[in-house]
């Protein structure tokens, strides 16, 4: 308030400020994403193409979501049926136990890889309890309408209760 009782509103620059680190987090963790994705995505397609010419052998969790059940109960059924028409002799069970190795490994490969993605590096987990996640979840949205919603949420109450209360309350509650 002045000294004539007119009521002076300080510009919202912490609901500001928090609009441009939603923004740029956003934008920086879809880039990041695109890469990881793309070396993930190379990487699990050798798995896909590996367990294409080898149809019997049994594809692990993530290499199965990645080429469908549907599709692996398919590839499985073509193989019975090419090799029932050939009378063909099944795989020895050693040459198969080394080609589920070698499928395993792969997939593993790519796994491991996944813990760089930005999803896994930032997000909260269950089990895992670090403070950082704590404030660093909140930066991450699954997409363009979850980031909107997120924002159209922070400009209806952020500006009014940084008003009210002040920047520095505003802020601790925020956090």
């Amino acid at each position: 308030m002045r000294e004539d009782g007119v009521a002076v509103r300080q510009p919202p620059w912490a609901t500001c400020a928090l609009i441009l680190i939603l923004l740029t987090s956003f934008a920086w963790l879809r880039v990041e994403r695109r890469e990881i994705d793309r070396e993930l995505g190379s990487s699990l397609g050798e798995a896909a193409e590996y367990f294409r010419a080898h149809p019997y052998l049994a594809p692990p969790p993530l290499l199965e979501g990645q080429v469908g059940a549907t599709t692996v109960k398919d590839l499985r059924a073509r193989y019975d049926a090419a090799q029932r028409s050939r009378s063909a002799l099944p795989v020895p069970p050693g040459i198969q136990r080394r080609e589920q190795e070698r499928l395993d490994a792969l997939v593993t490969d790519v796994s491991g890889r996944l813990s760089a993605h930005p999803t896994q590096r930032w997000s909260m987990r269950a089990g895992a309890h670090q403070p950082l996640m704590l404030v660093s979840h909140v930066l991450l949205h699954a997409s363009w309408l979850h980031l909107l919603a997120s924002l159209c949420a922070l400009l209806l109450l952020g500006f009014y209760l940084e008003g009210s209360w002040g920047a520095t309350l505003f802020i601790g509650v925020s956090l």
